[in-house]
């Protein structure tokens, strides 16, 4: 086992207009975050632990009871929005060494005093930004990706809305013609564009690495993804692989329990999905390339 996913609780201060969540579902008891902790510690492999949401840092606490339990031995990742963000809570993020994954979809005054805030305390070249494009947003694409490269972001990628939002033939012209500007425009070394995020290939990698990752759910429910949070609660039954208060170890969940998108959602879904695919596919190549060349001119100086 490599990674384990804590949903920390549904509770978010925003109200994005993409999101498929309920916003003022449970949270997360420190029972089943500990229980869950132990076990995947207990199991071999490197190691890390993700917290994730809703809203994450609304339940700070419990993320800091998990970290100081586990310690410093895995990996930390925290995915969070940043508007809670202050000195604080980055001193202990910091200190931990985590990952920061920060979602962001346009500028305001409260993201900016976040923006200061990670470049005051030296992290801002190390979060990673995710910079989700819906019909609602991505008008803005361009302006928001600049907004992000002007205040000094390093690390950048772009997250389409594949399952949970049909995309009018005008907004997906709109996304192709964006992110095409955006490949264009990329200077790799500058800063890094990972490029257009494939959920799907994305899914392929997941299931080629069976129970290396696990989603735990508010409840201590075990998924073999977290990417069920994309249904509604109550439908999430039949891909539940376990119960976190009631095993001794990960090796007694049920392998039976994948979640085969390609089999739940529906044929406009899947279509709207390859039609997504299609739209920055040309855009991906573009910035994969410049990542390439990038890399090669960075070994070169190595040599």
């Amino acid at each position: 086992m490599e990674e384990i996913i804590l949903m920390t609780g549904y509770r978010c201060n925003l109200r994005c207009p993409y999101c498929p969540l309920e916003k003022d579902g449970p949270t997360m008891a420190d029972a089943a975050a500990l229980r869950a902790l132990d076990l995947f510690l207990d199991d071999r492999g490197r190691k890390k632990v993700r917290f994730f949401g809703g809203e994450t840092l609304l339940n700070f606490e419990l993320v800091r009871r998990c970290v100081r339990h586990a310690g410093k031995g895995p990996r930390y990742e925290i995915n969070t929005n940043s508007y809670l963000l202050d000195r604080d809570k980055l001193g202990f993020l910091k200190k931990y060494d985590f990952e920061l994954i920060i979602s962001f979809d346009f500028l305001n005054k409260k993201n900016l005093a976040v923006f200061k805030l990670l470049k005051e305390e030296k992290v801002l070249d190390k979060a990673t930004f995710t910079l989700v494009a819906a019909p609602e947003t991505v008008d803005d694409l361009e302006k928001n990706f600049s907004a992000l490269i002007g205040r000094g972001a390093k690390k950048i990628h772009i997250l389409p809305v594949f399952y949970t939002k049909i995309w009018p033939a005008g907004k997906i012209k709109r996304l192709e013609e964006a992110v095409l500007k955006i490949a264009a425009g990329y200077r790799a070394g500058r800063y890094f564009l990972e490029g257009v995020v494939d959920l799907e290939d994305e899914l392929r990698k997941r299931r080629a690495s069976p129970r290396k990752n696990l989603f735990i759910d508010t409840d201590g429910s075990i998924f073999y993804d977290d990417l069920v949070l994309l249904l509604p609660r109550r439908e999430r039954g039949r891909f539940k692989a376990g119960d976190i208060g009631r095993i001794g170890n990960f090796s007694e969940i049920s392998g039976e329990k994948k979640l085969e998108l390609e089999g739940f959602f529906p044929t406009k879904a899947m279509l709207n999905k390859e039609r997504i695919k299609s739209a920055v596919r040309e855009a991906n190549q573009i910035i994969e390339k410049k990542n390439a060349g990038q890399n090669n001119q960075s070994g070169q100086k190595m040599q």
